[in-house]
């Protein structure tokens, strides 16, 4: 489990099955979330209001392979899992 705390945007690679937080600043005027997947073969379930996200679980978000997935966001902890090592972007808007 990796914990980083960036103002706009952090890129790094997920352990296999283990979440990574990726924290923003509450007090940007941020509106959304975009969550890129830079994997060939690993989506990524993701959750912006602090629960923490499961492969394929309720509630989650899913950046499908080699694709993104944008989320209402205004600033906090984004949640990240996927069942294998998979490279991403986390960055607010």
């Amino acid at each position: 489990m990796a914990s980083f705390t960036v103002n706009q945007a952090k890129s790094a690679t997920l352990g296999v099955a283990t979440v990574d937080t990726v924290t923003f600043p509450v007090t940007y005027p941020f509106e959304t979330v975009t969550v890129i997947n830079r994997d060939a073969t690993s989506p990524i379930f993701f959750t912006v209001n602090g629960v923490t996200p499961t492969v394929a679980g309720d509630d989650c978000f899913c950046a499908p392979v080699n694709q993104s997935c944008i989320a209402s966001f205004q600033g906090g902890a984004v949640k990240l899992i996927a069942a294998a090592a998979a490279a991403y972007t986390v960055q607010a808007e």
